[in-house]
């Protein structure tokens, strides 16, 4: 899995995975998402000069989870969470502008953006930014502000959900790719 044991060294010694309470397991029981924590807390500067030295290991991580749910890294403003992105450095910028989404979102800095304010509350399963014509290849998220109950942002792999949907409705997945699927959207004043 690891490109070379220095990396995986590096990883290990910095981070630790952990299990949530609502982690599902998919194929060959991987957890989604991997959840990792620091051994021991470190500040924001120690975890952007982490990423960047194990960033090939973080990312054959992602690959094979689907998902990484950092917890503990130091991480607590926007400005924090800016540098936390940045410190990957083949992820190139795609400014929310030039992405055609219709979800207001306002910046912050950097790299960072508000969540759609459009909408408050409750879940929706959908892709992020599945409506755009061009969609990032990698999504970052973080909480500023913890809800005070609830809270928590959802998500699953694609993939597997396909394949349920295969499994259980054929006919359903079958219409939907000989016919296509048209959505709407309409937009209040």
């Amino acid at each position: 899995l690891f490109e070379s044991d220095t990396f995986y060294c590096v990883f290990m010694a910095f981070s630790t995975p952990f299990a949530l309470p609502t982690q599902r397991t998919f194929a060959e029981e991987t957890p989604i998402p991997l959840a990792l924590q620091p051994t021991s807390p470190p500040d924001i500067t120690q975890t952007v000069n982490w990423i960047k030295s194990a960033h090939t290991t973080i990312l054959d991580s992602l690959a094979k989870h689907g998902a990484i749910l950092f917890r503990g890294f130091g991480v607590c403003t926007a400005a924090d969470f800016n540098a936390f992105v940045s410190a990957f450095p083949d992820f190139e910028d795609l400014p929310y502008e030039e992405s055609l989404s219709f979800a207001v979102r306002l910046p912050v800095v950097g790299r960072v953006c508000t969540t759609n304010e459009g909408k408050k509350g409750g879940q929706v399963f959908h892709h992020e930014q599945a409506q755009t014509p061009i969609a990032p290849s990698k999504l970052f998220f973080f909480c500023e502000q913890p809800a005070t109950s609830g809270g928590g942002t959802a998500i699953c792999p694609s993939d597997i959900v396909l394949q349920r949907l295969q499994e259980k409705f054929p006919e359903f997945v079958s219409d939907c790719e000989n016919k296509g699927i048209k959505y709407t959207a309409t937009m209040h004043a």
